[in-house]
Order: structure tokens, then C-alpha cells, then sequence
């Protein structure tokens, strides 16, 4: 049973069980069955489109005491879930007591009526297997508490608490604490606790239900507070209580460290780019439905959903609420060439190629640091404010190429759309496009710049985080080609004719267009709209605006470039290959550039004569000794039915084949393989000759018997006419003076030129019918 079920199930009995129920009164009361069928309604329109949420239900007591307590638990969505254990790690003896109840799948938390007044106690919640000792993190799990109870009376954060209220550390694991609407709890969202504070009893309004959202932890902690007598339930799977209409809150941070929270600073990374201008035009720390959720965590648009108290919410801020990875991150708000989940505007390096946003965004000849300095104390560096605190304006250095793809460097992990990943000519100390540093996949300190690009491990609030400790553009490569731009941002001229690939139609110089080598497919378009070109782009990003090209991203041998554009499998691109296929034949002479061919081939031979038959001629691949081959090719038999003496010749590309006497009158076969043994692996392609045997002698190799050849010398004499009809050196002699007649011919293929005289066909002093040597 999957999730969504199991929770629809498990809601339908909990409703139907409240009649029978006489552990709390209130649970049988028509305004808390009417709540229950309100949930079943708002689970089919929250909870089955949203994230596949962890779900503990507790069973009973395994062991423990009051302060450290083992319970029994299952789960559906974590298998080796065996106990969940709540510890009391904080606060004085005897204020705070653990409880279970065999009525329900819950904990409590209650504080004795000897306990003093306010009292805090801090718990922690962990997740164990069979052992009792080994943790299971949880990725995505929500708890309820209820309920937090107050007094009449408005809370006020900055006075003592009043009878009871929950809180926890502001930290990256914790997403936000949600309450219904209307809610009877105020929260103070001030760094470094989440505090939620009851502001009215259970007599005076609704249940005050809390509900906190954590990610990617290996344990819970609460603090807890309350007066003597209070009592706090936790649901760890949500079925007992909903929060029927999410209002949220989240902790107010400063990212940067600069003193200025994020909900009001206007660079929260510190990197000199507006957040705005990072998160595509979109507000990230506005809240455009209301729901308290600011924009760049809120992947649910609240605002039609007919509650007016997120409309009034609301601060008329632009965003776009689709997540198509799943992250928990709008998909405006993330570069999606980056493997993280931080938004941009959080990222110090957003496209994760090694280089900070801060260099990227700016032109190499121009760059500024950071002075360190906030004069106006709006977030942002005094050396970026500009015109209107406008920032830097992030430069796009393929803008003006024919190939541009229209992301600013810092989203763009080819800026110089060269078909080399920045990642790589960042890093490539050396030239010969190996990076000498490549990605770990971790980032330690959570600033968005990889553990082995990283100088700084302060994490993002640390003064030189955003230069990454004072690099600068020219801490980076310029050696291909030398002078001029670094070389993540100088595009290539591949084939050294003047023009660089970016504005050459013809990047390899085999006379074929680069879009020509690529049937149906456009090399340089952006199907997915990622800002890497089709041709380097061997996954689909979902949820951005292409250009409208087809590509296809399979690449099933793993060397960096789609299949497709790669037929050979070499790492090279067929428009940057001039040997496509990898057969040693060129692609501006190969009949075939795309596809090794072998071609089948039909001769025939005679009886105790060895017959030269020429099998590359039909083929894409070239002999050894044709000055054009550019591999090495050999010739291997795999197979056929021929009996005889088959001799391969991998430096002529022919066959000699001497047939057995049983083979007269016969067709057999020779299968042979032809590879280019240059490449690993080899490129290889098979084909057969099918050799008819005979009597009758083939003297020119043209196919046709001489029985039925009326030149069987193939010298241009008919046989009739020739003196020597099996000799192509020989033909006539029309003069009678004992010279073959073709010494006077003016062509070398032995054929009658058009100067042709017999009379000067020399003399034959001896009269042996051979010319007197000259």
C-alpha cells in the first residue's frame, strides 16, 4: 500500500473509531467529527500532491524511564524503523515527564503539578533500528504537537511565557512551524530559536495546533516550556490532528552574516547580485500568496484558495510556484545546471562550475572585490551599489556569438558555449582539457561551492566566502589559446582557420556543416532551456523554456557527450571529429562519414590459380598503404565456406584465394573483418566475398570469363587483333615489322593514343617478336 492510502485508510478509521472512543470527551464532540471529515476532504486537495512525508506511528513502551524512554514503533516509509527514543537532555529533575497513552499512536509531555512555573526542558527525538543504537536520519518529516495552551491574555515575546510554548534551534534543518487559521499561538521567528507561545486556552478558541517541518536530520529537538499541569501530545504521523489551513512561519536569518536579515536585505549571499536578480525577476523573500511561507520555499500557490487571511497576507510580490525536481525549491529560484537545492540567491556558486558568482558577474577586465563596506546597511556592498543600489549586471559572455544561449555567466556552465564545461577550463592548469580538480559532490560548510573548489570552509556568512578567498579572474587558466580571456570565457577555433567555432559554420573543416552532421537534431540549440547546448547536454532539465530545438540527451558510454552527436563514442562531437566514424577514413572523402561500412563483394577464381580480388574497394575503410588512411586497418577472417588458400592483405586491401580442386563449378564464401585497430576499442565492421570457382580463367579479374571476354587482357586490343591476348604488356602488330605496335602508343595503360604510328614502334634486329631494347 503506498503512502497517500495508508494515511486515507488510517483517517476513515480514526473517524469512524470516535464514537466508540471514552478516552477524551472532546474527541466525541460533533465540532471535532466534523474537523475529522474536513481533513479526509483537504487530504485529497493537500496532502496527495504534496511531498512523500515520513510516518512514524508509536505501538507501546519497550523500556525506559520518564526522561529516557524506548518506544515501539513501525513505519511505512522507513522500514528499519524499529523504536523511536525521547530523552529529556535538558532542563531540571522532575520538570518535564515522558508519557504514552494505548489509546493512541502519540507521545505526551507533561509537566507534574510540582514542577516549577515556566519551567524549560529541552527533548530529544531519534529514529533507531532493531539495535537500539543506529540512527535512520529523516529527510522530510512533519510533527504536530498539541495543544499549546496560553491565557486570555495576548503573549508577548518579550515577556515570560505563558503556560506553555515549543520551540526549536533556527537552523537549515528546520523548514518552518505551520498553525491553523485561526490560531491561538503567537511566534517569535527571531533567531537562534523558532518559538511558538500559546496566547489562549482551549476554552477560549480552537486547539492550538503546531506543526514543524524538518529536513535531511538525524534527530529532533524541542524546547519545551510550561506551567504545572500542562500537557503536550506529539503526533508523529499526523493522524490524529491536521492543520487544516496552513499559515507558516520560518526563522529570520542572515545568510551572509552581515548584520542584516535576509527579509530585508537585498543580497543575501553577498556576492553583489541582487536576489532578484538572481532568482529571475521573482522576489525570493517575498510572500506573493500570503501563506507565510516566503517565495523561494512556497511550492504551492495559497492565494486562490478562497481564505482571506492569506490574501490579506499577501505583499503583491512576483513569483512562480512550479518545482518540477522536487526539491523544495521553486524551480525560478535554482540554477538548474546546479546538483544542489540552494536557491540562488544563497549560492555562491549557482551553476557549480568552480568559478564564485561574484567573478563570473563581472567582466575579467573590470573585476572589483568586495570592499567589505554596507555604508546604507541595505545588505549590499558599497563597491556594487551603483545606480539605485542596482547591483552588478551579470555579463553573458557568449551574448554576441551566433551560438548564444542567453544565460549570464554565473547560470551558465559553458559561458563561452565552446562545448567545454567551464568546470573544466577553470581547472585545466595544463591544456589538454583534463581538469586537474573535478567535483567531490559535497559541499561541507553549505555555501554552494563544491569541498574541492572550496578555499574557505567558513560557510556562506563568512566575510571571504563570496570571493572564495580572494580569487579574482585571473585566478584562473589562460592557456587555450593563450592571451586575451581566461578560458572558461575564449572560445575555440578547432580547426585553426581564423574563425572561432562560435561563428564558424564548419568547426572541424571537413566540408561538411556542423548542423549537416547531425540529422534531425540542432547541435546548438538549448532544448531544455538549462544553458548547456544540445550537443554537451546528456540530461533533461524540466521545468524551464527551451528554444524549441530537438536533441536527444542518451549517453550510454558515459564520456560526456550525447550519443547521438558522438557516433564513433570518442568524446568528440561529429562537427569537432573529422573522422566521425572512426574508421581512418576522413569524413570530407568517406561515402559513409557516420557509419563504418563494409560492403560485400563478388568474384570469381580458377582452379590451382591464386586470384587477387580487392575488398576495400567497395568499403569505407582504406588499405595501408593509401596515404589518406588515417588509422591503422587490419583484415581478419571470421568465417565462411571456402576451403582453399585465403590470404588476407591489410596493406593492398585485397584477397588472394587459390581454390581446391572439389570447389569447380562452386560459389564459396569468405567472411572477413575489417577494423581500425587505432581507436580502444576497435572500430570494426564484417562482409563477404562470394567467390564463384571455374575452369575457365579470369585473366584481366573484370568478372567475366575469358571464354566470354572479348579482351581477356583488358589492354584495349579485342583478342582477335592481339598478339599477346593474355598479356596487357602486348597487343598488335599492324606494320608486320616485328614490333608490338603499342611501344608507339602515347598512353601508359597500353591503349592506342591519338599520336598512335606504327611506323615508330621500333625495330626487331633479331626477329624474335621483341621490340630491340632502347
Amino acid at each position: 500500500m503506498n503512502r497517500f492510502n495508508f494515511l486515507f485508510s488510517r483517517l476513515l478509521s480514526l473517524c469512524a473509531n470516535l464514537l466508540k472512543t471514552n478516552t477524551y470527551s472532546k474527541y466525541k464532540s460533533p465540532a471535532y467529527l466534523q474537523s475529522c471529515l474536513v481533513a479526509i476532504v483537504l487530504f485529497f486537495a493537500i496532502d496527495a500532491n504534496g511531498q512523500n512525508f515520513e510516518s512514524v506511528s508509536i505501538t507501546g513502551v519497550s523500556s525506559g524511564t520518564v526522561e529516557d524512554a524506548y518506544f515501539n514503533a513501525t513505519s511505512p516509509t522507513i522500514p528499519a524503523l524499529a523504536f523511536v527514543r525521547v530523552q529529556k537532555i535538558g532542563g531540571a529533575p522532575g520538570n518535564g515527564q515522558i508519557a504514552y497513552s494505548n489509546t493512541v499512536d502519540n507521545f505526551f509531555y507533561l509537566n507534574p503539578s510540582n514542577s516549577n512555573t515556566n519551567a524549560p526542558s529541552r527533548i530529544r527525538i531519534s529514529f533507531l533500528q532493531a539495535d537500539q543504537t543506529t540512527l535512520i536520519p529523516v529527510n522530510d518529516f512533519r510533527i504536530i504537537i498539541n495543544d499549546i495552551d496560553g491565557t486570555p491574555a495576548p503573549a508577548d515575546p518579550n515577556v515570560p511565557i505563558e503556560n506553555e510554548a515549543v520551540g526549536t534551534d533556527c537552523s537549515n534543518s528546520v523548514r518552518f512551524t505551520a498553525t491553523d487559521i485561526p490560531t491561538n499561538i503567537a511566534i517569535d521567528t527571531t533567531p537562534p530559536t523558532l518559538l511558538s507561545a500559546g496566547t489562549e486556552s482551549e476554552a477560549n478558541g480552537p486547539e492550538s495546533n503546531l506543526m514543524f517541518e524538518f529536513n535531511d536530520v538525524n534527530f529532533i529537538e524541542f524546547d519545551i516550556y510550561a506551567n504545572p499541569g500542562f500537557i503536550k501530545e506529539f503526533d508523529l504521523n499526523q493522524s490524529e490532528y491536521q492543520i487544516n489551513t496552513f499559515l507558516y512561519s520560518v526563522c529570520v536569518g542572515d545568510s551572509d552574516g552581515d548584520g542584516v536579515f535576509d527579509n530585508v536585505d537585498i543580497d543575501d549571499d553577498n556576492d553583489g547580485i541582487l536576489d532578484i536578480v538572481e532568482s529571475n525577476g521573482n522576489d525570493p523573500n517575498g510572500d506573493a500568496d500570503g501563506d507565510g511561507l516566503p517565495n523561494y520555499q512556497d511550492v504551492l500557490d495559497n492565494s486562490g484558495d478562497g481564505v482571506p487571511t492569506y490574501n490579506a497576507n499577501a505583499d503583491g510580490s512576483v513569483t512562480n510556484y512550479t518545482d518540477a525536481n522536487s526539491d523544495g525549491v521553486p524551480d525560478v529560484y535554482e540554477a538548474s545546471q546546479d546538483n544542489d537545492s540552494f536557491p540562488n540567491h544563497l549560492d555562491l556558486d549557482s551553476d557549480d562550475d568552480g568559478i564564485p558568482d561574484n567573478i563570473e558577474a563581472q567582466a575579467t577586465g573590470t573585476y572589483v572585490a568586495p570592499s567589505g563596506n554596507d555604508s546604507d546597511g541595505d545588505g549590499l556592498d558599497d563597491n556594487y551599489e551603483g545606480t539605485g543600489n542596482q547591483g552588478l549586471i551579470p555579463v553573458n559572455t557568449d551574448a554576441a556569438f551566433v551560438t548564444s544561449d542567453n544565460v549570464p555567466d554565473f547560470l551558465d556552465p559553458d559561458s563561452d558555449n565552446d562545448g567545454i564545461p567551464d568546470t573544466v577550463e577553470a581547472y585545466d592548469t595544463n591544456g589538454d582539457d583534463i581538469p586537474e580538480i573535478t567535483l567531490s559532490g559535497n559541499d561541507t560548510d553549505l555555501d554552494g561551492i563544491d569541498d574541492n573548489f572550496d578555499q574557505n570552509a567558513g560557510g556562506i556568512d563568512d566575510p571571504d566566502a563570496a570571493t572564495n578567498n580572494n580569487q579574482t579572474p585571473n585566478t584562473f587558466p589562460d592557456d587555450d589559446p593563450a592571451g586575451g580571456e581566461r578560458d572558461w570565457r575564449d572560445p575555440r577555433d578547432s580547426d585553426g582557420d581564423g574563425t572561432t567555432d562560435n561563428n564558424d559554420t564548419d568547426d572541424d573543416n571537413d566540408t561538411i556543416l556542423d548542423v549537416d552532421e547531425y540529422a534531425g537534431l540542432d547541435p546548438f540549440g538549448d532544448e531544455d532551456g538549462d544553458g548547456i547546448l544540445n550537443f554537451k547536454d546528456v540530461s533533461q532539465d524540466v521545468g524551464n523554456t527551451g528554444d524549441g530545438t530537438t536533441t536527444i540527451y542518451t549517453d550510454a558510454d558515459g564520456n560526456g557527450v550525447p550519443d547521438a552527436y558522438d557516433v564513433d563514442n570518442d568524446g568528440l562531437p561529429n562537427h569537432l571529429d573529422i573522422d566521425s566514424d572512426g574508421d581512418g577514413h576522413l569524413d570530407a572523402t568517406d561515402p559513409n562519414p557516420y557509419a563504418p561500412t563494409a560492403q560485400d563483394e563478388s568474384a570469381n577464381a580458377t582452379l590451382g590459380v591464386a586470384t587477387n580480388i580487392n575488398i576495400l574497394s567497395n568499403d569505407d575503410y582504406l588499405p595501408n598503404n593509401d596515404a589518406n588512411n588515417q588509422g591503422t586497418t587490419a583484415i581478419t577472417r571470421v568465417g565462411g565456406t571456402a576451403g582453399g588458400t585465403a590470404i588476407l592483405d591489410a596493406l593492398t586491401g585485397e584477397l588472394a584465394y587459390t581454390p581446391l580442386l572439389t570447389e569447380n563449378g562452386s560459389t564459396v564464401t569468405v567472411i572477413y573483418e575489417v577494423c581500425n585497430t587505432d581507436p580502444d576499442p576497435d572500430v570494426c565492421e564484417t562482409a563477404t566475398v562470394n567467390i564463384t570457382v571455374t575452369n575457365d580463367p579470369d585473366t584481366d579479374g573484370d568478372g567475366t570469363p575469358d571464354s566470354s571476354d572479348d579482351d581477356d587482357d583488358n589492354d584495349g586490343v579485342l583478342d582477335g587483333d592481339d598478339n599477346a591476348p593474355f598479356d596487357p604488356s602486348s597487343c598488335q602488330d599492324l606494320d608486320n615489322d616485328g614490333c608490338d605496335d603499342c611501344s608507339a602508343t602515347a598512353n601508359n595503360d597500353f591503349s592506342v593514343g591519338a599520336n598512335f604510328d606504327p611506323a615508330n614502334d621500333g625495330t626487331d634486329t633479331d626477329g624474335d617478336g621483341l621490340c630491340d631494347a632502347g
